[in-house]
């Protein structure tokens, strides 16, 4: 209240633009006279009063912007307030600890530091509006200003140096006021003022210019923050049995192990949410030991249907229809690959027993089908890996066996085939490929015997479903004998939607446009009908089951 009430604030004059005397209002006359430091001044407590002093110098310039008032006073108030933090003037003390009479009130404060990101970011720090001034030292009070702010909300004021020079004028402490009245509100301040760092010298070039600081305007009891979208977590499942089977898991099997209505702990440790744009989808088989998305023939076998089905849209893909190219199966498989996210490699799959059965009939002893040697290429590798019997997944093994069952050319999925297994070993064998920097391809070989115990068809509530997320689940758990086949259709139907898009990108460089979704409506038909004929051979007997979590 003393300083807002100092004979030039009081007539309205600007403040004097010569050193810190003028952020006090005080005349150049007045400032000789200053004595050094003495002991008038151990009456005070620093801390309040450069708080006091702060929010009366920033409110005092709002009301003038041209008068005089420029932000290097501020920024000479913010450097000398946070040195005599640092040196323990404020003696770690949170400005909220203060007793209200003493201090300015908390909106007061707010209203303050509002104004300056105001100036700030209405060219006030740039020197627009007012003196030029260095942008560091704006900055400086910028910053400042908004630890404040959290100071007046109980917490330590942020720390920064002071250079002791201020728009190249005489240090600071040598213009500080000795005779400042006292007051009694005021502790005791320390002995000795903190020592201030030297001026820089008078050519030493100056420091680059920072880029500005652009905060947010915010007004009192105003929140900045946007609430964060919500979230899925899984808590409920509910089971339903849609067919019984003589043999396999019971209703009473599955709500034991994977739960019911409100999920335990360990239940809900059994699955997990993913995103379907960035997960791959496995196959559907019971020896899949990862927590995953299953579809018959994985990612792979997916690709085979959009392919198919694509081809029908433009006339080309009847079983009596013409034939399309390898190279053209090549280009678009390439391309596709291209498409995909890093964190998302195309699955295919097989297992041992069949890779038995292509090393005898070569015959190569220890074979890599991702690294295979020169001589298992040589003779015949990539032919053989067309023929069924060298395939251990079963949808892959029924669409080579009997392509008419899935509506498809007889020689479309050994071009598919073709095209994956060359890939994959430029991915793994040609280091001028860019697969072998940014691998896509993923070939995962199954173990042991199939012996599923029941069918999950596996979904999730709506809520999550309109996120993109679908429940991973682990169809074989090692020293569980109880393992299942798990298929997620409504994830799958997601995946559809996204080679929908890739193939109408396909198509626009053509003649023949295509819908989205009509494609896309035709690739879920066709999708229940691979499910349909591969889920009626593998699960034959074995009892259906619905989970929905939520």
């Amino acid at each position: 209240a003393s300083l807002s009430e100092s004979p030039s604030a009081a007539a309205g004059s600007p403040f004097v633009r010569r050193g810190f005397p003028g952020l006090l209002g005080l005349s150049d006359n007045d400032a000789r006279t200053m004595k050094p430091h003495a002991s008038p001044m151990s009456g005070m407590k620093f801390g309040f009063m450069a708080r006091h002093l702060l929010v009366l110098l920033i409110l005092h310039c709002s009301h003038d912007a041209r008068s005089g008032c420029g932000l290097v006073r501020i920024g000479a108030a913010v450097s000398l307030g946070r040195n005599w933090q640092n040196s323990g003037f404020f003696q770690g003390e949170p400005a909220a600890s203060a007793p209200p009479s003493s201090m300015p009130t908390l909106a007061l404060a707010v209203d303050a530091v509002s104004m300056t990101r105001n100036m700030q970011n209405a060219g006030g720090f740039e020197g627009l509006h007012m003196m030029p001034m260095p942008a560091a030292v704006a900055g400086d009070a910028v910053s400042f200003a908004h630890s404040m702010q959290t100071g007046f909300e109980g917490q330590p004021f942020a720390s920064a140096p002071f250079t002791g020079v201020i728009d190249g004028q005489s240090p600071v402490a040598a213009m500080f006021p000795a005779s400042f009245p006292t007051s009694t509100a005021f502790a005791p301040a320390p002995a000795a003022m903190p020592p201030l760092a030297p001026a820089a010298a008078p050519n030493e070039p100056a420091p680059p210019t920072p880029p500005p600081i652009v905060l947010p305007i915010v007004q009192p009891g105003e929140c900045s923050c946007e609430p964060a979208p919500p979230v899925c977590h899984v808590s409920k499942l509910a089971v339903r049995e849609d067919h019984s089977g003589p043999i396999g898991m019971t209703l009473f099997d599955v709500t034991s192990l994977y739960g019911t209505d409100i999920l335990s702990e360990l239940q809900k440790e059994q699955v997990q949410m993913a995103l379907v744009s960035e997960t791959s989808f496995m196959c559907l088989d019971d020896r899949v030991e990862e927590p995953s998305l299953g579809t018959p023939g994985g990612d792979l076998g997916e690709f085979v249907l959009a392919l198919s089905s694509y081809l029908q849209e433009r006339g080309q893909g009847r079983i009596d229809g013409p034939n399309f190219t390898q190279s053209e199966v090549d280009s678009i498989f390439e391309e596709y690959l291209g498409s995909l996210p890093p964190s998302r490699p195309l699955v295919h799959c097989t297992d041992d027993a069949a890779l038995r059965h292509l090393q005898d009939e070569l015959p190569v002893e220890d074979l890599d089908l991702r690294r295979p040697p020169d001589h298992a290429k040589e003779l015949g590798l990539l032919q053989k890996l067309t023929e069924v019997n060298n395939h251990g997944d079963s949808h892959v093994r029924l669409m080579l066996d009997k392509p008419e069952w899935f509506q498809l050319q007889e020689n479309l999925v050994p071009m598919v085939l073709t095209s994956y297994y060359t890939n994959l070993w430029r991915q793994y064998q040609d280091s001028s490929s860019p697969l072998y920097t940014m691998p896509k391809l993923r070939l995962n070989i199954l173990s042991g015997h199939r012996d599923p115990k029941a069918f999950f068809e596996v979904s999730s509530g709506g809520f999550c479903h309109k996120q993109g997320l679908a429940p991973l689940l682990t169809p074989r758990h090692r020293g569980n004998e109880k393992s299942v086949l798990v298929s997620h259709l409504d994830a799958v139907s997601l995946r559809r939607q996204e080679h929908a898009a890739f193939f109408r990108t396909i198509a626009n460089s053509g003649p023949r446009k295509i819908d989205v979704e009509r494609l896309h409506q035709r690739l879920d038909r066709h999708g229940w009908l691979a499910l349909e004929t591969t889920g009626g051979q593998m699960a034959s007997g074995l009892p259906f089951y619905t989970l929905m979590y939520s």
